[in-house]
């Protein structure tokens, strides 16, 4: 079983990247020494473009650094909600 940390794409996940890439002594203590081999963004579907900018710079970023990184989603998730919503209307 693989390590997986989330990456959002915010100020917070970027931060905690950078910190594992440099295996910062009091995030490597907190970790308990490890390391996550993968980091996952979970894509919404919604994010504004800046956000999927970001998102793509911090990808090469983590991969050349030797981290694999995924990307899951299930489509729009504001179009999820608003389908099922919509649902519970009829």
């Amino acid at each position: 079983m693989r390590d997986f940390m989330s990456f959002g794409g915010g100020v917070q996940s970027t931060v905690l990247v950078l910190l594992v890439m440099e295996e910062h002594p009091d995030l490597m203590r907190a970790m308990g020494g490890g390391l996550p081999e993968a980091f996952l963004f979970a894509d919404t579907g919604d994010e504004p473009g800046e956000v999927y900018t970001h998102v793509a710079v911090m990808r090469e970023r983590i991969i050349e650094a030797g981290f694999d990184f995924e990307t899951v989603s299930a489509g729009h998730l504001s179009k999820h909600v608003i389908d099922r919503a919509s649902e519970g209307l009829k």
